[in-house]
Order: structure tokens, then sequence, then C-alpha cells
């Protein structure tokens, strides 16, 4: 009794702290400027910008909506006033231009602004339904209405939000409610092409209701019923003939953010998307702004805070916030930058934030620019700065271990490749480094390699003449011969299982080492395979986690065929499977050995030799598991099949009313909870 008792506390206590460590790990940033690291975890860092000058509205703003920084004065468009305000280079108000209406068209609700190379505006009138090109005295000298698409199928109002152009003269619109991408107009304001549509992101729901549209709904139901579209774009900027754009999408994506060629395509591609990655994060873009170095800035809308990515999509940092104080915004409605300056138009405040670059920013800056275009040398002071104001910044980390590399430091180089967890560049040094390796060891390595081969020849023949000379025996098996039956199963399955019920051969604490070796090997394969194929972080180790998903499987394999196989009049003993499907582990035992050994002396580019292996030793382990139980329960090769095909089944199902109690389990905890919690508000308020 007191056995049990100890047994049910330590599961409790086990069972609490699991569920403990799993309601608190979320992972969202607590800090105001923070970055990302390879396991998506927030690590605070130093002030990336700080506020230069703050810009209040006092001139007249009463509803900012777009802003344009143009040969070192500012463009402000009010959609109230209707009007842009210019402030000059020491940003302070030169002049008004009144956007005036003509017998053509008259403005209603302007909402994006552009300029273009020859200083000519481009006003995005939404509910006026057209595009109207001025000059810098505010004349109008075109207007585009709404542009014959020619496609019948145009949905609803023509509303342009926003508006840019390109070197070649190309208009391209951002309308609401169009999910087909920007509208791009030639220069006489005809249209051409959806431009650019965002991809329809391929999930099991979309697949399932695809169907569901195709065979089974009739028209009519079709057309009531949900459609799915891709997301809408927020926002657009254009930088060397790029197109950039941003979607308020609620959650992180590969395509947030999107860098479009002139043919519709987006070539800024990275894996860990864009936006924030804690569990649950809501991320929307509303504004973006590229610099003239290539990095990219977007505001989401619903934490307030700017992200800051590299040409290549890096996130570098992230930093302002939600507030009324210096730096913090509440309610960005654009962003620009010129030169390393960023301009963020708050519509909420009705001002403008200038924000310069803090001693860390710029020491990233210069450090990623120098590294993306080839010039590792000059990055590296950059790097040894950012590596003492922030350890654990894995860009710079990159960028040191490069420069050791080109130096023929590779040890060193590959600590660095580990700590900024790049597995392509450190599979290249350990490459350069084993080529080394052999060239200076070169007599020793094929030395050894010769004598071993010598003396495994010497032995095989040695053995073939004892062979020949020695008279064909039947080999009886005493008690003592259990290890050499183990090895006389794995190259005969089908008779050694076959005999193995009658000649008692087999051993139960065999049969738990080889568990055992199955769990420990498993174990070494999650912490020490090589970096080349593998990024290890101790933090995600969980012994729970392994034994559950490598002994605890095998237990229900077990389990389910013996309870399975009673109605198939299967006749082998719970503890004959068990031993049996131990045995069965070996050759994944002995495959483990082998991908440790050889990841850690193979390249990324070798990784198909180690693939190779993990299919051979799984293949034969599962091969070996079919004849244990097909011999076991005296099974013929079909009913065999459907032995294991039901076994699995059971396994699903019992995996299946564990979570189903294990659910129910937490609502009856927190029903409990409720309970105690309104006697105690009971019995303090006196009923």
């Amino acid at each position: 009794m007191k056995r049990k008792l100890a047994v049910a506390v330590i599961f409790s206590v086990l069972l609490a702290v699991i569920l403990t460590s799993v309601v608190n790990a979320t992972g969202e940033p607590t800090g105001k400027s923070y970055f990302y690291d390879y396991h998506n975890q927030a690590l605070a860092c130093p002030p990336p910008y700080h506020t230069e000058q703050t810009i209040y509205g006092t001139f007249g703003l009463v509803t900012p909506e777009d802003m344009m920084v143009y040969n070192g004065n500012i463009y402000i468009l009010d959609s109230t006033t209707k009007t842009v305000y210019e402030l000059d280079k020491q940003y302070k108000l030169s002049r008004e231009i009144v956007l005036k209406d003509t017998d053509d068209f008259e403005f209603v609700e302007p909402r994006g602004l552009w300029i273009d190379e020859k200083g000519d505006f481009y006003i995005a009138d939404r509910m006026g339904q057209a595009i109207v090109k001025m000059n810098l005295n505010g004349d109008i000298i075109k207007v585009y209405h709404r542009p014959k698409t020619g496609l019948e199928t145009a949905a609803g109002q023509y509303l342009p939000l926003k508006v840019v152009t390109d070197p070649l003269g190309y208009i391209y619109v951002l309308v609401g409610n169009e999910y087909r991408g920007l509208v791009k107009l030639n220069q006489s304001g005809e249209f051409m092409e959806y431009f650019g549509p965002n991809p329809m992101e391929i999930t099991a729901a979309l697949l399932v209701d695809n169907f569901w549209r195709t065979y089974i709904l009739n028209e009519r139901q079709i057309d009531v019923s949900r459609r799915n579209l891709p997301p809408e774009y927020s926002n657009i900027n254009i930088h060397e003939g790029f197109i950039y754009t941003c979607v308020s999408v609620l959650k992180s994506g590969k395509e947030t953010i999107r860098k479009i060629n002139f043919a519709g395509q987006n070539v800024l591609k990275t894996k860990t998307g864009f936006g924030d990655r804690y569990p649950n994060a809501n991320t929307s873009f509303n504004a973006i702004a590229v610099d003239d170095e290539g990095f990219i800035s977007a505001i989401d809308i619903n934490t307030k805070k700017i992200f800051q990515y590299d040409s290549d999509g890096n996130l570098l940092y992230v930093f302002g916030g939600s507030g009324e104080q210096s730096g913090t915004f509440e309610n960005p409605v654009a962003i620009r930058a010129s030169g390393d300056r960023l301009f963020v138009l708050d519509k909420g405040l009705c001002n403008i934030t200038i924000m310069a670059p803090s001693e860390f920013g710029s020491d990233v800056r210069n450090c990623q620019t120098n590294a993306l275009k080839g010039r590792y040398n000059q990055a590296y002071d950059y790097a040894l700065k950012i590596n003492k104001t922030c350890m654990g910044y894995e860009l710079a980390y990159n960028v040191l271990g490069k420069v050791e590399y080109d130096k023929g430091n590779y040890k060193k180089a590959m600590e660095y490749f580990k700590s900024s967890y790049s597995q392509s560049d450190y599979s290249n040094v350990f490459r350069s480094a084993r080529i080394r390796f052999m060239r200076n060891n070169y007599q020793w390595a094929m030395t050894t390699i010769v004598v071993i081969a010598i003396l495994v020849t010497i032995y095989i023949v040695i053995q073939r003449k004892r062979y020949k000379e020695t008279p064909r025996k039947k080999i009886v098996l005493d008690s003592s011969g259990k290890l050499k039956y183990l090895m006389f199963i794995m190259l005969h399955p089908i008779e050694g299982f076959e005999e193995l019920r009658y000649n008692k051969k087999h051993s139960l604490a065999i049969g738990n080492s080889c568990y055992a070796l199955y769990f420990f090997t498993s174990v070494l394969l999650f912490l020490y395979t090589g970096f080349s194929f593998q990024i290890t972080n101790i933090n995600d180790f969980n012994i729970w986690f392994h034994l559950s998903t490598t002994i605890g499987v095998l237990l229900l394999f077990v389990l389910s065929n013996y309870f399975s196989s009673t109605f198939l009049t299967g006749v082998a003993s719970l503890k004959d499977l068990w031993i049996c499907i131990g045995y069965a582990q070996i050759p994944v035992i002995i495959g483990n050995l082998i991908l440790l050994f050889l990841s850690n002396v193979l390249t990324a580019d070798e990784g198909m030799f180690l693939q190779y292996i993990t299919f051979i030793a799984s293949t034969y382990t599962y091969i070996l598991m079919f004849f244990a139980v097909k011999g076991l329960q005296m099974f013929g090769f079909v009913r065999a099949f459907f032995s294991v095909l039901i076994t699995i089944f059971g396994m699903l199902i019992f995996v299946f009313l564990l979570f189903l109690i294990f659910n129910l389990s937490i609502q009856f905890v927190s029903f409990i909870e409720t309970v105690i919690r309104e006697l105690v508000y009971r019995l303090n308020a006196g009923f």
C-alpha cells in the first residue's frame, strides 16, 4: 500500500511539473528591443534606434494618412483637410499644397501619397476611386479613373489605397478588397495586369474545402458558401525596381513581406518567416519602408513595434512599442527611410518620430552591409563590437566564423558557426579541416588501413582453413547459448522465431537489455549527432518524451498485438512477445551507433549515406518484428499481415483514449478548482 501511494505521489508531482512547464512556455518577448535566436527564443538587445526628434502636427494635421521624404523634405498627406504639408530640411512648415478640385475630378478621401523621381505627386483617393497626378505646385496633370480591366468578375468598388511608380513610369495601385494582386497601369492609365498576387497557403483545411466544392456542392451552394482567397496587401513600396509589399495576416509567415521582381515573383526567401515567432503571435504589418542599403523596416499595427530586416530577409531586431512616450506609437500608419534615418507617421498622436541608429544599431547595419557584399574583413571589427555588447547575436558569430575560415583557423571558425547555427558553413569548414588532417596524417592513415586489411585477410584465411578441416556437426545450443541464438535469429528470422517457443533459448534479461540499448543509443543520437546534420538544444531533451517514443511505443505495440491476436487465435504469451520485439531492435541499435559515428566524420553533402543506413536498419527491424509476430503467434503470412494492421489500429485507439482521459482529467481538475474558489468566496462573503 505504501509503495502504491509513493508511486501515485511521484506521478502527480511529475505531471504537475510537466503541465506547469507547458503553461509557462509562451516565449513571448518582454523587453522593448529584442531579436530571435535559432530556437525562436526572444533575446533582449540594446536599443538599435533612438528618437532623434519628434515633429508635432501643430501646423494643422488632423488625420494624417501618408507621408513621403523627398530631397530632404517631408510631405504629409492629411485626409480631412485634403492638404499636403511640406516640411523643409529643418522640419519647419514651408508651405501647404491644397488638393484643388477640377471640373473633371473632386477629391473625396485621399489616402495614399507618392512622389516619383521627377518630383510629380501621385494621390490615391479611396472614395474618389482614382489616382491623381500633380506637379509640385498642386496643379493636376492627369486623373487616372477606374481602369477597364476587361474582367467581368471584377469585384465591388474600385478603392485605391496606395500608389507607387517604377522608373519606367508604370503605376502600381493597391486596391482595397482586391485579392488578385496590385493593379498595374501603363503611363496612360490603361490596365495591364494584376501584378504579384499573394499565394494561397496550402493547408489540410483548404484541400478538404476544394474537394468539397469540386465533388459535393452544387453551383448554388458554392455561390453562397465562404470562399478561400489569398490575403490582400496592406501597403507597398518600391526600391531599385523591386516592389515591396506587406500583408495584415495575423500570424508570422514566409510571404508576409514580399520583394517582387518585374515578373511578379517573390525573390525574398526566408526560413523563419516574418513577424513575431512566439506562440499565438498576432503580427499584422500595415506599413513598410526600404532604405538605400536595402534594409527593410515594417510596422506591426497590433504591437506598434518596428521589425527591421536586412536585404536577405534576416531579422536584425525589433524595437518600438505602444505608448505615448518617446520611441513608442499609438497608431503608426506610415514609415519612410532616408539614409539611415526612419520617419514614422503616427495618426493617433498627429506627429512624426525621426529615429536614428544607436551605436549598436549602426554596428549591426555596417556589419550586415559589408557581410552581404562579401567584405567580411571590413565587417569583422563591427562583429567583434556586437559580440561584446550583445552576446548571442548569431549574425555576428557568422561573420566572425567566415573571417576565421579565410584565415585558416578552422577550429575557431567551426565554433563560431556552431554559435550562429549555420550548418552549411560549418560543414564546409569541417570538410576543409578533414582534408588538412588527411593531408598531414596521410602516411599514418594509409599504414593503419593496410595493417587492418592484412589482419582481417589473415583471420578469414585461418577460419576458412579450419572450417574445411573440421567435419561439420550439428550445433546444439545449451543453456549458455542464448546470445548465440540471438545472432542466429538476426540471420535466420523465419526459422529462429518459429523455433524459439520450443527450444527455450530466449532470455528476458537479454530482451530487456535490447530495450535499454535501443533507448540509450537513441538518446546518444539525439545528443551527439554531428552538427552538420542536426542542431541539438540540450534544453529540448526530455527523458520522459524519449522513453515514451522508444520503449513506450514498443510496449504499446506488444500489448496491442497480444490482445488483438486473441481474436485471431494467436498463441504467443505476453512475455515471449516482449522478448522477441526487443530482439528485433538489434538492427536499429547497430544503425544508431553507425549513424552516430558517421555523422561526426561526414559532411552535409555526404548525408545520403546516413539516409541509406537509416532506411536499411529501420526496414530490417520492421521485418524482424513482422516475423516475430508470425512465428510466435503461429500465423500464416496473410494472417500475420492483418494482425500487424489490427495492432497498429489498436495503438491509435489507445493513444486517442489516453489523450481523451488526459483532457477529461484537466477539465475535472479545473472544475474542482472552480468549486473550491466559489466555496472560498462564499465563505469570505458570508454567503
